[in-house]
This record gives C-alpha cells, sequence and structure tokens, in this order.
C-alpha cells in the first residue's frame, strides 16, 4: 500500500509539475504584440489594440464579406461615428467569440454588428474543437514559434501593441470583376430553413449573451454576397433575429433599395464588395444606424485625428476605384461595339 501512495504521490507531484511548466511557458510564449511575427494571423482584426481605449462606439464582426464591404470611414465621414470592423478570412463563429471578448477587454461599444454570413461555414470537427480548447487552455501550443523573439526584455516588459489599421479594420478592395451569375438567387421554390451547425449555434449563442452582458445592442447583417447566401439561410436568420428580439438586415434582399450592379460592385466576380458597392452599402446601413440610434459624434474629440487619418487614405482608394470604374465602362462599351460591329460584317457577308 505504501509503495501505491508513493507512485501516486510522484504521479501527482509530475502532473503539476508539468503543468505549472506550461503554464509559466504560455505565459513566456503569449503575443507581446498584435503583429503577424507574434502569432497574430489576421492582424488588421486586432489592431483596435493599439487605439485608445474606449473611444468605439460600433463594433462590427465577420468574415471577408464584411470587412470588405463595412466601411468605418464612410460612417466617419458622414456621421462622425467611431466604428471598427474586425474581420477574419473564413472566420468561424468561435473566432467571432474570441476577437470580441478581446476587443470588450479595451472597448465598451454601444452597438455590435455581427455579419451572419459565417454561422453556415462554421463546421467544426472533433479535432478542431480539441484543438482550439487545447490552444485556449495552454497558449504554448499555438504560439510556440515565439521562441524567435524570446529575449530578457520579453519577460519582464507589459505587451506594446504596434500594428495599426488606419481603414480600422477594412480591406478595400478597388477592382472591378462583375458577377456573372444568377441574379434572382434569393428566390426559393419553398419557404423551408437551413440549419445552423450545433457547434455554430453554441457560439453564436455565447456571442449574443457576452454582447448582452455588456449592455451593447446587436445587429445581425448580411453584406450582399451571391456565392454563398439564399432565401433558406436568409429564413433561418430571420428567426433566430426574432427569437432574440435583434433586427436583422439582409442586404441580399435589399439590392434593389441600394440599387446594387453586380456587373461593377464587386471586384471578384460575386464574393465581395468592392468600394463602389460598399459605398451603397454603407448609405443604407448608416442610415439605418442614425435612425435607429443615438450614437454620438465624435468628430469634435481627440479620436477624430486617428479617424481623419484614415480618412484621407481611404479617399484615395475611393479616387482609384472610380477611375477603374470609368476604365471598366470603356472596355465594356468597346467590347460591344466590336461585337455589334462582327454581327454586322457577318450579316452583310450572308
Amino acid at each position: 500500500m505504501k509503495k501505491f501512495w508513493k507512485k501516486t504521490w510522484k504521479g501527482f507531484l509530475f502532473g503539476a509539475i508539468f503543468c505549472a511548466l506550461l503554464g509559466l511557458l504560455s505565459w513566456v510564449f503569449y503575443p507581446r504584440n498584435n503583429t503577424k511575427e507574434q502569432g497574430i494571423l489576421f492582424p488588421d482584426a486586432y489592431a483596435f489594440l493599439t487605439m485608445p481605449d474606449n473611444v468605439v462606439d460600433v463594433y462590427v464582426v465577420g468574415n471577408s464579406n464584411i470587412y470588405s464591404a463595412f466601411s468605418p470611414m464612410e460612417l466617419w465621414g458622414k456621421y462622425g461615428y467611431t466604428s471598427y470592423v474586425s474581420g477574419q478570412p473564413w472566420q468561424q463563429t468561435m473566432q467571432a467569440v474570441q476577437v470580441l471578448n478581446k476587443f470588450y477587454e479595451h472597448q465598451n461599444p454601444q452597438i455590435v454588428i455581427l455579419d451572419v454570413d459565417e454561422v453556415f461555414s462554421s463546421h467544426y470537427t472533433p479535432h478542431d474543437i480539441m484543438v482550439a480548447v487545447r490552444n485556449a487552455a495552454i497558449p504554448v501550443f499555438e504560439f510556440h514559434n515565439n521562441w524567435k523573439h524570446l529575449d530578457l526584455s520579453r519577460l519582464t516588459s507589459p505587451a506594446k501593441y504596434t500594428y495599426t489599421s488606419p481603414l480600422m479594420g477594412q480591406h478595400v478592395k478597388t477592382g472591378i470583376q462583375g458577377f456573372k451569375g444568377k441574379r434572382d438567387y434569393m428566390k426559393s421554390e419553398d419557404d423551408g430553413a437551413a440549419k445552423i451547425p450545433v457547434t455554430a449555434k453554441k457560439h453564436l449563442d455565447e456571442f449574443m449573451r457576452i454582447c448582452e452582458e455588456h449592455g451593447s445592442q446587436v445587429i445581425l447583417v448580411n453584406a450582399p454576397n451571391p456565392r454563398t447566401w439564399n432565401a433558406k439561410r436568409h429564413n433561418t436568420m430571420q428567426e433566430y433575429a426574432d427569437k432574440y428580439g435583434v433586427p436583422y438586415l439582409d442586404y441580399n434582399v435589399k439590392q434593389k433599395e441600394i440599387k446594387l450592379d453586380w456587373s461593377e460592385d464587386t471586384g471578384d466576380g460575386g464574393s465581395h464588395l468592392n468600394v463602389l458597392g460598399g459605398i451603397k452599402f454603407m448609405g443604407s446601413l448608416g442610415k439605418y444606424l442614425a435612425d435607429n440610434y443615438s450614437i454620438p459624434d465624435s468628430r469634435d474629440k481627440e479620436i477624430a485625428s486617428l479617424y481623419n487619418q484614415g480618412m484621407k487614405k481611404y479617399r484615395e482608394y475611393c479616387a482609384e476605384s472610380i477611375e477603374n470604374e470609368k476604365k471598366a465602362k470603356e472596355a465594356a462599351k468597346k467590347e460591344e461595339e466590336e461585337k455589334a460591329l462582327e454581327k454586322a460584317e457577318e450579316d452583310q457577308a450572308e
């Protein structure tokens, strides 16, 4: 019996020391900056860490669908609203919860907007869940490559964030590549609904709960995307929004309202809006915010200098987009003229 307890005690002691070591290494390797070099895969989503605390009134979360369409500069220029968009390519609801929690450590937004395009792409395998839980509990597994940046100052200095996003998280697309698929993709033969994956639903509910606990008002949106959205998904998210008593703005069904032109308002064949499409999207969304919420105009506050710097950069992108639009229209006109000429020559030959 003594040998048994001796072995048990040794095993317990070994486990305790091993766990303590992992905890120490996790603290040592945890990112001290918000850069790719420190293990942050999408720094723009976390560039709010360089901003002063408690200055952002509208916070937006989602995948690349929203970081292309949502323009904080449009809100700033028209209304003086401070906003930030944390988008990540192929973001899943679990990642939305993670970035939301991090944001609340530094900001207290009045409005939180979630683009729900990511809800139906959030498919987790048991392995994905195990890896996520492991990384959350023991960060050294996720950030082990930070051994390259180890030095004494890292062990004694607090975190210092340096990566900034002048456009407040937006990824601007200035090119024009029209969508050539079906424009009536939101029509459905029945009134059915799509099923939200179980794990996605769990994290979506958690997202809503966190916002409620912090006193933020939630708006669910969909930026237009003919490649991922359909009527059944719309029905599901409308039902979900009704359950929570929050607005759901699906711009896939508001295309005529915002005068969206799929031949020129997308930069990659329909997957994302470009600047031209984003301006139309933001025109409607901005008006909705102004009409339904009392968001302060911050253009006379200290934070204005930061947003004004971003506005200069944004205007450059807008000018580039207008030039690209002009070239695209000229190219389309030339193509039509060439086709008409070819047809005329064929008719004459006959």
